[in-house]
């Protein structure tokens, strides 16, 4: 690892240079460690003009001296999950060391496969060795930084952000070595520009694996999906042997053990089930009516024997999940949501699921449906063929399959079936699709395609949306709350401002991109939110500002557009 540099400039020194440098550190007790993935923007290195390099060294900047504010993203927020950097933790990042793959892997063999034998020389050992460890310095950093800047890529021109990180195999094998990290109370920390930096959950990991991946040499697949194995059989052993393990959360990564890594599904006796499962006996196992039960045990391992040998023995199709939020289950889930979630690879349990008359509209907590948890065309056309409601929609938040689909990242042709199974586009009550888009729109595999999507089906931008009563006096509380407290929890900022047309959702989630989608759409800037405010209104950032300041189509905001130009002259100097 190396040591924090903010002097280094411009194309940052690979490996071996820095060692000849003198540069390069061994870890010993009491180091501060930043792991940093990133997403190599070249061919032949990773960040050749130091983009990346400059990103990172004035974020932390930031952070360190205070003017650039850390909190959790706000899908943490929304399950009460607050978290912001300490004066002190602040105060360490000034000693800190910093490993990344650029600095601390020797590069000599680059160009060469790992994988072939008559190129391994004694660079290329080390090199494999290090990659063979990645696992252990995760566990070892004290901060996980996701380092995705928008960046052109040097060779393709095609855009390096978020979304793209989250496609490629080497970063989804990093990230995945965070999530079944021993050490879970290391934080990420996403670096998407020199002004934003954010706490974020692995909530949506769970549907990137590492076999799904992209990877430029395709023999890294096999090799990258060995390290998940050898991850996740040591954090299921560590898990039983905690004193109160945590058995919904044991069954579910061992359940999805073979998805996780590019194995093909597993077969299990009866027997074999209870005692993997960890059930005391099939009566335990059928009368279990709460959390990872029988029948989510054999959805989610993909075993249809099992799911058709569980139900005949009379386990509940219904149990209902508690709320998981590392693995993307939430309070009121049934099996049905997790084969519907986890169809894109296999549609078989969810079949099955049809063929036992599993309730089809049953909803969670927050009253969506199953339905809105596919992500592929095919999967939709099957539940609606089995009697599912393409309008359901309950209280609390009154979130249709439409906006659910929009916003949970289904393919743009599973979107498309469901307008064609007659979904309303622009139903009168509930959460526009909008409004879902914007709020998961960073890292949304089909980003702008749904966005796109969405415009050409004629969903109204500027449909505001309503909230139940529930949601209504929540909304009116943070909005108090917003006017007396200096610097709330973007929650705050996001409940109350909600609900409102396209562009003031975008403009409230800070989503730079569909902001300028949604102007070059002609949305208007100068409609107003449930709370009368435009989209100058809501601008904060001098990112935003200079968004909106290009948007000069209406006489009322020029005087916007003056008047923001003017303020950001006044904090240029």
């Amino acid at each position: 690892m190396v040591d924090f540099r903010p002097e280094m400039a411009g194309t940052p020194p690979h490996h071996e240079e820095l060692q000849k440098q003198g540069l390069l550190v061994e870890r010993t007790d009491g180091f501060f460690v930043i792991f940093v993935s990133h997403q190599w923007v070249g061919r032949t290195h990773p960040d050749r003009f130091g983009e990346q390099l400059q990103v990172l060294q004035t974020s932390l900047r930031g952070i360190m001296d205070g003017s650039l504010q850390v909190e959790n993203d706000v899908m943490s927020q929304m399950v009460m999950r607050f978290k912001k950097l300490s004066r002190e933790q602040r105060q360490q990042l000034q000693d800190a060391y910093i490993w990344m793959d650029w600095f601390s892997i020797p590069q000599g063999g680059f160009g060469k496969s790992l994988h072939d034998e008559g190129a391994l020389t004694t660079t290329l050992h080390d090199a494999w060795n290090c990659i063979r460890s990645i696992p252990y310095y995760v566990d070892c950093c004290d901060v996980f930084v996701a380092l995705v800047p928008t960046l052109l890529h040097n060779d393709t021109g095609l855009p390096c952000n978020y979304r793209s990180w989250l496609s490629r195999g080497w970063c989804r094998t990093e990230m995945w070595m965070k999530l079944l990290s021993d050490n879970e109370k290391i934080p990420i920390i996403m670096v998407s520009s020199t002004k934003k930096a954010e706490f974020i959950s692995s909530t949506r990991w769970v549907h990137y694996p590492i076999g799904e991946g992209d990877f430029t040499v395709e023999e890294d697949r096999a090799a990258c999906c060995a390290l998940a194995e050898t991850a996740l059989t040591f954090k299921l052993k560590k898990m039983l042997k905690s004193s109160r393990p945590n058995l919904n959360l044991y069954r579910y990564y061992l359940a999805r053990y073979e998805t996780f890594c590019n194995l093909p599904p597993a077969t299990r006796s009866l027997d074999q089930f209870l005692e993997d499962f960890r059930f005391e006996n099939l009566q335990a196992a059928i009368k279990q009516k709460k959390g990872m039960g029988a029948i989510a045990c054999a959805v989610a391992s993909e075993d249809i024997s099992m799911l058709k040998a569980m139900a005949k023995a009379g386990a509940p199709l219904e149990t209902t999940f508690p709320e998981i939020p590392e693995v993307d289950l939430w309070n009121g889930f049934t099996p049905l949501f997790l084969a519907a979630m986890n169809s894109w690879h296999s549609e078989e349990p969810l079949k099955e699921l049809m063929q036992l008359k599993a309730n089809v509209n049953a909803g969670c907590m927050i009253g969506t449906a199953a339905i809105g948890t596919c992500r592929k065309a095919s999967a939709v056309q099957l539940m609606v063929e089995h009697g599912a409601d393409v309008n359901f929609a309950a209280l609390p938040t009154r979130t249709w399959p439409l906006s659910i689909l929009a916003g949970r990242g289904a393919e743009p042709a599973a979107i498309l079936k469901l307008i064609e199974l007659r979904a309303d586009v622009n139903p009168p009550t509930g959460c526009p699709a909008w409004s879902t888009l914007a709020m998961l729109f960073q890292g949304h595999p089909h980003g702008l395609d749904t966005a796109q999507t969405l415009l050409d089906a004629k969903v109204d931008l500027s449909n505001k949306g309503t909230y139940g009563p529930v949601m209504t006096a929540f909304a009116n509380l943070f909005y108090a709350y917003d006017n007396i407290k200096q610097d709330p929890p973007l929650v705050v900022k996001v409940v109350a401002n909600h609900p409102g047309p396209a562009l003031t959702s975008a403009m409230v989630y800070q989503q730079t991109e569909l902001i300028e989608f949604l102007l070059e759409a002609k949305a208007d800037p100068m409609q107003k939110n449930c709370r009368g405010l435009t989209s100058f209104d809501l601008a904060e950032s001098s990112e935003m500002k200079q968004v909106l300041a290009a948007e000069g189509n209406s006489k009322e905001g020029q005087a916007y557009i003056h008047d923001f130009k003017s303020e950001m002259i006044e904090e240029k100097f």
